[in-house]
Formats: C-alpha cells, structure tokens, sequence
C-alpha cells in the first residue's frame, strides 16, 4: 500500500514507521516532479520498524510528494518559521482555516483545480500542485470562516495554514476520516476551532456551542476561548479540532481518531442444506464495544465441501 503525503513550505520532515510494521519502509520524495519510484525521484530513505528517519530540504514554495510502501507517521519542522505539523495522507476533499498563510499541494505534481466552499457561503476556485495560486487569509488566529477543499477529477490533495498572527506552528487541512467527537486537551488554550461537515454541537466543563455555516455546501465552524487545562470536549457529530496553547500559542491539530477494527460476535445461517445457497446473519461490533451498523463480506470457496 502506498501512503501519500504532500506539503507546501520549506521543512525538516521527520517520518516515523508505526511499531507494528515488520519490514523496513521504503519511502521516496519527490519536489517539483512527478513520482516515479527510482526513476526521477528526489531522494529516497528507509525507516526501521519503530524507529524515524529525518530528511532536510529546501522546498520554499514547492510541491513536496512523500510516498512510503508502508503506512508512516509524518511530521513537518520548517527551519524558517518554526511552523511544526503533522502530515495527513492526501485526500480528494480537505477541510480547515487559512489564518493568514494557507497553501495547497497536489499529487503526481499536476496543475488541479480545486473548488472551495466556505462557512460565510462564499464559493471560489484556486490551483494546486504545480501552478498554486494563493489562497485568501481569512483572519487571524483561526477567528475567520473555514472552508472545504474539493478537487476536481477525483484528484488528491493537501493543505496547510501558517503563521496565524502569534506564536509558532501551523495547522493541516485534513478530510472527514480524521474527524472524531472527543478530544481531551492537556494545556490551558487561548482558542479552540471546530470544523466539519455537519452542524454539530461540541460540549465542554461549562459550555456548549453548535457549529454553524453554510448547509448548501455543508461546511460548518464554531470557536471558544479561554478553557483550562483537562478540557474534554465532546462534539454529537465528527469535527475537526485545532487548539491554541495559551502559553505558547503554538496552535495545532488534536487528533483522536480511534483505530478500532471490526471484531464478529456471530455468524448463524439462516439456511443451510446441501446444493442451495445459504445466508449468513452477521453481528458484529468495534472492539472498543460500538456497534457496527454496515457490513460487507465476500467469500469464494474453491468447492461447495470446503465451504
């Protein structure tokens, strides 16, 4: 499985292989240029099981493309402004704030267009990858709208906003599957932004609040400030959630997102009886004990006495 990333800004990327890989991660980057293996790469490093590997580039205002053979964690330090990030997997419809600095990449180093939607009911179109246009700021500290990234031919993408207007770091658009509804946050915050595509309502010790937007285009936001330290917040629907430590004001993405693969209870057959086709009924539930509603299975025997 090739995992992608890609990044826009000059950077120091770390990348991580998860303790439960096996192999060594075989992982290509390429800048400016379209990926290719070996062929026209722009370097390759290989990542032990459990260990990290680091690379440094000067890529201000180019298109960085990082492609592993297994899944990796990627982090982004830019050696210029002291923006630090996490690097999410490039996807087709991406979701965050640009606070003040905000750009886009593409894979493959392709000209793609990209239609945005915002929480204002603004709508437009910029470019990623190889002919990047920039992207409006739309205030400071994430106290602007947000907006919804969507490539046009099912094209992937990524994203990024920097320098808000105090501190250090930086923030990644990410898609929906990096959504979640808890997120405990462990430092005094200045501000919390909440983004997604539904109107959800986030809770917290003493407050609640309803993400609100454009319900044509489904794009929400919500933002608080000032929460302690132990802060839980609970959202009713999956959002994304950027915090802003109060001492620091290094904001940065809370991710939550649980792995949490299927785990069948039972499989009883409705019917069974020699040289008829059969059905199963199928319980199962998430190992952290939620249920599962949807359920694909496929199954080819190589003879009806094995089945």
């Amino acid at each position: 499985r090739h995992t992608r990333y890609i990044g826009d800004w000059s950077s120091d990327v770390c990348s991580s292989d998860l303790d439960t890989n096996k192999g060594i991660a075989t992982v290509y980057y390429y800048e400016n240029v379209v990926p290719n293996g070996s062929i026209n790469d722009t370097g390759v490093i290989y990542v032990q099981p459990g260990t990290k590997e680091s690379l440094t580039l000067n890529i201000t205002n180019d298109n960085l493309e990082i492609v592993s053979d297994q899944s990796i964690l990627v982090y982004y330090d830019g050696t210029g402004a002291n923006d630090k990030f996490q690097l999410p997997p490039a996807a087709n419809t991406i979701y965050g704030m640009s606070s003040r600095y905000a750009s886009l990449g593409a894979i493959n180093y392709s000209t793609v267009t990209v239609d945005y939607y915002c929480t204002d009911g603004s709508t437009g179109t910029v470019n990623a990858g190889q002919s990047e246009t920039t992207i409006s700021s739309h205030g400071t500290n994430y106290d602007g709208i947000a907006c919804k990234y969507v490539a046009r031919d099912n094209h992937l993408i990524g994203g990024n906003s920097q320098n808000d207007g105090s501190g250090s770091n930086a923030t990644s658009f990410l898609s929906e599957d990096y959504f979640s509804t808890v997120f405990p946050i462990a430092f005094d915050t200045s501000f919390i932004k909440m983004i997604s595509n539904q109107p959800a309502t986030c809770t917290g010790t003493d407050w609640s609040v309803t993400l609100s937007g454009d319900t044509t285009n489904d794009i929400y936001e919500a933002r608080v400030t000032n929460k302690l330290a132990g802060e839980v917040v609970t959202c009713n629907l999956p959002i994304m959630l950027i915090a802003d430590p109060n001492s620091t004001k290094d904001e940065t993405n809370i991710i939550t997102v649980e792995n949490a693969p299927i785990k069948f209870v039972s499989m009883v057959p409705t019917r069974l009886s020699e040289n008829e086709d059969y059905s199963f009924e199928i319980e199962a539930v998430l190992l952290n004990g939620d249920p599962v509603s949807d359920i694909s299975m496929k199954a080819k025997p190589e003879s009806r006495s094995e089945e």
